[in-house]
């Protein structure tokens, strides 16, 4: 993550999008204890790379002159897929337990398949709001260059609307996550591959 933002912030990307509540991020109550994590481990080294939640915070603080970062989510459709989540989660708790019997289980198992088909329709929803909310801000803010950091299975969409949009972009995509044996236009790049659009 690191040395892409790196990269693409020497490349005049002066604006970062990402899976936070919609508007600038600031720091307040909710969150001071991941500020708190990433100012810890921003130096002498810096292991975050494997801590996806703290990437937009550790950015922020990186480059405080250089990189707007700004939360894209829908707050509704974020809300109902944490609620969404947490009901997946607790179901397939309940489910795993040895002290439940098998009728209880698979009541647990149905209702974590139904918070995960709840979770699924949001992620076209999600993506298309969140690629909507980062080009708005960069017609409010005056910025001709943005990232985008959300997770994966949002890319379709978010590519699909760029496309009719006719807006160019990028698609870096860690290297294995999406890993369904189609490699046309791709390149391989260290950790990454990219895709052009």
């Amino acid at each position: 993550h690191r040395m892409l933002i790196e990269y693409l912030v020497a490349q005049d990307y002066n604006l970062l999008g990402c899976e936070y509540d919609l508007g600038p991020l600031a720091e307040n109550e909710r969150n001071a204890k991941q500020y708190r994590m990433v100012r810890s481990n921003l130096k002498p080294a810096d292991y975050l790379d494997q801590y996806s939640v703290y990437q937009p915070i550790r950015f922020k603080l990186m480059f405080p002159d250089r990189l707007l970062v700004m939360g894209v989510e829908d707050p509704d459709l974020y809300r109902d897929d944490v609620a969404n989540l947490r009901s997946l989660l607790a179901a397939k708790q309940k489910a795993r337990r040895y002290d439940v019997d098998l009728p209880q289980r698979r009541q647990f198992e149905l209702a974590a398949e139904e918070a995960l088909a709840a979770l699924s329709k949001n992620i076209v929803a999600r993506g298309v709001k969140a690629a909507e909310n980062l080009l708005h801000a960069m017609n409010e803010t005056n910025r001709k260059k943005a990232i985008l950091l959300i997770g994966g299975a949002h890319c379709a969409a978010i590519a699909e609307l760029l496309r009719v949009r006719q807006v160019p972009f990028l698609v870096f995509e860690a290297r294995g996550y999406q890993d369904d044996g189609s490699q046309a236009n791709e390149e391989p790049r260290d950790d990454f591959w990219v895709t052009r659009a």
